[in-house]
Protein backbone atom coordinates (compact mmCIF):
# COMPACT_ATOMS: atom_id res chain seq x y z
CA UNK A 1 0.00 0.00 0.00
CA UNK A 2 1.32 3.58 -0.70
CA UNK A 3 1.13 6.26 1.96
CA UNK A 4 -0.74 8.32 -1.35
CA UNK A 5 -3.34 6.15 -1.40
CA UNK A 6 -4.60 6.26 2.04
CA UNK A 7 -7.16 9.13 3.70
CA UNK A 8 -8.54 10.75 6.59
CA UNK A 9 -6.75 12.85 9.26
CA UNK A 10 -4.54 9.45 10.42
CA UNK A 11 -3.13 9.20 7.02
CA UNK A 12 -2.30 12.67 7.14
CA UNK A 13 -0.27 11.99 10.13
CA UNK A 14 1.44 9.05 8.99
CA UNK A 15 2.07 10.59 5.85
CA UNK A 16 4.00 13.86 7.88
CA UNK A 17 5.44 11.32 10.31
CA UNK A 18 6.78 9.46 7.11
CA UNK A 19 8.23 12.88 5.70
CA UNK A 20 9.95 14.13 9.25
CA UNK A 21 11.52 10.89 9.78
CA UNK A 22 13.21 10.78 6.40
CA UNK A 23 14.38 14.30 6.94
CA UNK A 24 15.34 13.35 10.26
CA UNK A 25 17.52 10.28 9.45
CA UNK A 26 20.84 11.63 8.31
CA UNK A 27 21.04 14.05 11.40
CA UNK A 28 20.32 11.61 13.99
CA UNK A 29 23.17 9.47 12.44
CA UNK A 30 25.76 12.82 12.71
CA UNK A 31 25.01 12.75 16.54
CA UNK A 32 26.82 11.78 19.13
CA UNK A 33 25.43 9.00 21.50
CA UNK A 34 25.51 11.38 24.21
CA UNK A 35 25.91 15.15 24.20
CA UNK A 36 28.87 16.85 26.49
CA UNK A 37 28.59 20.60 28.35
CA UNK A 38 30.63 22.40 30.28
CA UNK A 39 29.86 24.84 33.30
CA UNK A 40 29.99 25.92 36.36
CA UNK A 41 27.35 25.26 38.70
CA UNK A 42 26.22 28.03 40.85
CA UNK A 43 24.05 27.49 44.16
CA UNK A 44 21.01 30.27 44.49
CA UNK A 45 21.00 30.46 48.18
CA UNK A 46 24.62 31.57 48.47
CA UNK A 47 25.63 31.99 45.13
CA UNK A 48 28.52 29.67 45.60
CA UNK A 49 30.06 27.21 42.98
CA UNK A 50 30.59 23.65 43.43
CA UNK A 51 33.61 22.83 43.78
CA UNK A 52 36.09 19.88 44.09
CA UNK A 53 38.70 20.18 46.72
CA UNK A 54 42.12 20.55 44.92
CA UNK A 55 44.63 20.34 47.69
CA UNK A 56 43.91 16.38 47.64
CA UNK A 57 44.82 16.14 43.65
CA UNK A 58 41.31 15.31 43.29
CA UNK A 59 42.10 11.86 43.74
CA UNK A 60 38.99 9.26 44.88
CA UNK A 61 37.39 10.69 47.86
CA UNK A 62 38.40 13.96 47.04
CA UNK A 63 35.50 16.17 49.10
CA UNK A 64 33.08 18.76 46.72
CA UNK A 65 32.50 21.88 49.01
CA UNK A 66 30.58 25.04 47.97
CA UNK A 67 33.30 27.80 47.02
CA UNK A 68 32.81 31.77 45.33
CA UNK A 69 32.82 31.06 41.78
CA UNK A 70 35.88 32.15 39.74
CA UNK A 71 34.93 31.47 35.85
CA UNK A 72 37.73 29.22 33.90
CA UNK A 73 38.66 27.76 37.47
CA UNK A 74 39.00 24.01 36.40
CA UNK A 75 38.16 22.47 39.97
CA UNK A 76 35.08 24.58 39.45
CA UNK A 77 33.92 23.48 35.49
CA UNK A 78 32.11 20.48 35.17
CA UNK A 79 31.79 18.44 32.09
CA UNK A 80 27.71 16.78 32.02
CA UNK A 81 27.24 14.46 29.91
CA UNK A 82 24.04 13.39 29.26
CA UNK A 83 23.37 9.67 29.74
CA UNK A 84 21.17 8.01 26.79
CA UNK A 85 18.19 7.50 28.74
CA UNK A 86 15.82 9.94 30.83
CA UNK A 87 13.77 9.28 34.16
CA UNK A 88 10.42 9.85 33.89
CA UNK A 89 11.36 12.38 30.88
CA UNK A 90 13.98 14.30 32.36
CA UNK A 91 17.77 13.89 31.43
CA UNK A 92 20.13 11.77 33.24
CA UNK A 93 23.59 12.83 33.29
CA UNK A 94 27.05 12.82 34.56
CA UNK A 95 29.14 15.28 35.77
CA UNK A 96 33.14 15.11 35.33
CA UNK A 97 35.72 17.66 36.79
CA UNK A 98 36.73 19.55 33.92
CA UNK A 99 40.32 19.57 35.49
CA UNK A 100 40.22 16.02 36.01
CA UNK A 101 38.76 13.76 33.29
CA UNK A 102 37.16 10.40 34.45
CA UNK A 103 36.82 11.73 37.93
CA UNK A 104 32.79 12.14 38.51
CA UNK A 105 30.91 13.86 41.25
CA UNK A 106 29.97 10.77 43.33
CA UNK A 107 27.27 10.16 46.78
CA UNK A 108 29.10 8.15 49.20
CA UNK A 109 27.39 4.19 48.86
CA UNK A 110 28.68 4.22 52.17
CA UNK A 111 26.19 6.73 53.26
CA UNK A 112 23.57 7.14 50.51
CA UNK A 113 20.24 7.79 51.24
CA UNK A 114 20.61 9.20 54.23
CA UNK A 115 19.60 13.14 55.12
CA UNK A 116 23.75 14.18 54.77
CA UNK A 117 24.93 11.60 52.60
CA UNK A 118 28.74 12.61 51.43
CA UNK A 119 28.96 13.85 48.39
CA UNK A 120 33.22 13.50 46.94
CA UNK A 121 34.93 12.93 43.52
CA UNK A 122 34.94 9.57 42.45
CA UNK A 123 36.68 7.44 39.24
CA UNK A 124 33.76 7.80 36.69
CA UNK A 125 31.85 4.32 36.35
CA UNK A 126 29.45 2.91 33.49
CA UNK A 127 25.85 3.48 33.19
CA UNK A 128 25.41 0.79 36.39
CA UNK A 129 27.15 3.46 39.30
CA UNK A 130 23.61 4.78 39.61
CA UNK A 131 25.44 6.61 42.77
CA UNK A 132 26.87 9.10 40.09
CA UNK A 133 24.16 9.81 37.65
CA UNK A 134 21.87 12.73 38.25
CA UNK A 135 18.43 13.53 37.02
CA UNK A 136 18.32 17.20 36.08
CA UNK A 137 14.56 18.60 36.94
CA UNK A 138 13.50 21.86 36.93
CA UNK A 139 13.43 23.12 40.66
CA UNK A 140 10.45 22.56 43.07
CA UNK A 141 11.12 26.55 43.94
CA UNK A 142 13.42 29.05 42.14
CA UNK A 143 14.08 29.23 38.63
CA UNK A 144 17.13 27.02 38.04
CA UNK A 145 17.58 23.01 38.79
CA UNK A 146 17.13 20.09 41.35
CA UNK A 147 20.07 17.97 40.92
CA UNK A 148 18.59 14.16 42.10
CA UNK A 149 20.74 11.44 42.79
CA UNK A 150 19.10 8.50 40.87
CA UNK A 151 20.81 5.59 43.26
CA UNK A 152 19.19 7.51 46.33
CA UNK A 153 15.85 8.06 44.21
CA UNK A 154 15.30 4.77 42.74
CA UNK A 155 17.04 2.08 45.32
CA UNK A 156 16.58 3.83 49.04
CA UNK A 157 13.17 5.74 48.14
CA UNK A 158 14.10 7.96 51.39
CA UNK A 159 13.11 11.04 49.06
CA UNK A 160 17.16 11.73 50.50
CA UNK A 161 18.42 12.79 47.04
CA UNK A 162 19.00 16.36 46.03
CA UNK A 163 22.31 17.96 46.03
CA UNK A 164 21.99 20.81 48.69
CA UNK A 165 25.04 23.46 49.31
CA UNK A 166 25.44 25.46 52.20
CA UNK A 167 27.52 27.55 54.91
CA UNK A 168 29.87 29.97 52.79
CA UNK A 169 33.09 29.12 51.34
CA UNK A 170 34.19 25.69 52.51
CA UNK A 171 30.37 24.89 52.93
CA UNK A 172 29.29 21.18 52.68
CA UNK A 173 27.62 19.61 49.72
CA UNK A 174 25.59 16.75 50.94
CA UNK A 175 21.85 14.87 50.07
CA UNK A 176 19.43 15.90 51.43
CA UNK A 177 15.65 15.38 51.66
CA UNK A 178 14.11 17.21 48.62
CA UNK A 179 12.59 20.46 49.63
CA UNK A 180 11.62 24.25 48.30
CA UNK A 181 14.64 25.23 50.34
CA UNK A 182 16.91 27.33 47.37
CA UNK A 183 20.10 25.29 48.92
CA UNK A 184 19.18 22.80 46.41
CA UNK A 185 18.57 24.86 43.46
CA UNK A 186 21.19 24.91 41.13
CA UNK A 187 22.09 27.52 37.94
CA UNK A 188 24.43 27.03 35.29
CA UNK A 189 26.42 30.07 35.66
Amino acid sequence: MRLSSLRGPAARLLRCSAVVAAALLPLSAALPASAAQSTPWRNESDNRCLDADNSSGLNDGAKVAMWGCVIGKNNQTWIWVTENFTYHTFPVVQFEVAGRPSKCLDADMGTIGADGTKIQIWQCGDSTKANQEWVLEPALSGSGSNLINLYAREHRGTGNGCLEGSGGDGGRVQLAKCSTSSSQVWLTQ
